[in-house]
């Protein structure tokens, strides 16, 4: 049922691009910051990227623009960055 719906699809494409925006910034970003990402999300033309704390947000907000020239030829598509809040807590569900 979910294969006709094309929310399988959506699923896979979603973990494809989390797998591949992890495996770029793996090879750019220290370690405990790369940890901090929770969510890579790639929509339209922006990739926004989801970090758990105020205090990881800012230090990847920082790290990016060193990192832009080579993010946009790894994917041409994306032309804007953006990084968001999103604790740990919220984005496995649970209450906070």
């Amino acid at each position: 049922m979910l294969s006709r719906s094309g929310l399988a699809q959506a699923a896979n494409t979603f973990k494809g691009q989390q797998r591949d925006w992890r495996d770029f910034f793996a090879e750019k970003l220290e370690p405990r910051l790369l940890e901090a990402i929770v969510h890579y999300v790639e929509r339209d033309d922006t990739l926004t990227l989801h970090a758990s704390s105020a205090s990881w947000a800012a230090r990847l907000r920082f790290a990016l623009p060193d990192l832009t020239d080579e993010a946009k030829a790894f994917r041409p598509t994306v032309k804007k960055f953006v990084v968001k809040i999103q604790p740990v807590a919220a984005s496995t569900g649970a209450r906070t």
